[in-house]
């Protein structure tokens, strides 16, 4: 991830997977269903940026072993 970390913010892997992770702890709240559009709002955004962050790392792993393939 080292060439796109340069760019942050829509590039910034690492950080989406740590908002990924404060933002579950969230639902572990006991009271994380007393608003119920709220919850199932933040429930969502989870969902769409680890769906981002799967599918960057799977671009990522088929850069990598493209790379691999020019070197040879």
């Amino acid at each position: 991830m080292k060439g796109l970390k340069l760019w942050g913010g829509t590039f910034d892997v690492d950080r989406k997977i740590i908002e990924i992770e404060e933002d579950e702890l969230k639902t572990l709240s006991p009271n994380f269903w007393d608003d119920s559009k709220e919850a199932e709002l933040l429930l969502k955004k989870i969902k769409e940026k680890q769906l981002w962050v799967d599918k960057y790392l799977e671009s990522k792993t088929c850069l990598d072993d493209l790379e691999i393939l020019i070197e040879f």
